[in-house]
């Protein structure tokens, strides 16, 4: 069996091929967590109904009501992950985000108002749901990934 001195190994195929695989695991991750958050946000609401509202609003702590639709609309990812430097070292960071100046208050709540947190909640669904299945997927992917290097290596060595 050969070993990673091995002429024939290729440690930066292998490399840029994990790297594809860790990208496509942020890229369903961020897929996953986009659905979740417009689950959230498409709740009915538990509080009142004000005057000149079509719909309820929420409740303290309770995920806001769809008024117009805006923030639901605004959760939107920005193309694939990549990776960036921070520190020393790369990272994989999503680029999911939201372009409303509100999002954060609702999130948050402010000195006037309580917070109704979607965000938090849509992640922890996300990573207790949807975690498990992806991470899978992805030890599945790498599993193939070694068994077709360890293949080109085996043809490259006859």
């Amino acid at each position: 069996m050969s070993d990673l001195s091995d002429p024939k190994f290729d440690a930066a195929a292998l490399a840029a091929s994990f790297a594809l695989a860790a990208q496509r695991v942020m890229d369903d991750l961020e897929l996953a967590l986009q659905r979740n958050i417009k689950k959230q946000l498409s709740k009915p609401g538990t509080g009142r109904k004000h005057p000149g509202q079509k719909y309820k609003s929420s409740a303290p702590f309770n995920p806001p009501t769809v008024q117009t639709g805006t923030l639901r609309r605004s959760w939107v990812g920005g193309g694939r992950s990549k990776y960036v430097r921070a520190n020393t070292r790369k990272e994989l960071r999503s680029r999911l985000a939201s372009n409303v100046e509100y999002a954060k208050y609702l999130e948050k709540g402010t000195s006037q108002m309580y917070p109704r947190p979607y965000l938090i909640t849509a992640v922890g669904i996300t990573a207790a749901f949807d975690l498990p299945v992806i991470l899978r997927r992805f030890e599945r992917d790498i599993e193939r990934r070694l068994k077709r290097s360890a293949r080109r290596r085996l043809k490259r060595g006859n």
